[in-house]
């Protein structure tokens, strides 16, 4: 597993979250920033990456 995992937003191509596994089924999420706005597909992406990282542990 790695240790962190990227997911890129919508319109706004050089701004990432940064998911970071901790312990089992823990996460650390890091944005550039929490007063960006996001899109249910920002989210919808976020989701399909935890679970990605879920499936490979």
């Amino acid at each position: 597993m790695k240790d962190k995992y990227s997911v890129n937003l919508q319109g706004y191509e050089e701004e990432v979250f940064e998911i970071e596994p901790t312990i089992k089924d823990k996460f650390n999420l890091k944005s550039p920033s929490w007063d960006i706005s996001i899109t249910k597909q920002d989210l919808v992406n976020i989701k399909l990456m935890i679970e990605e990282i879920l499936e490979n542990e």
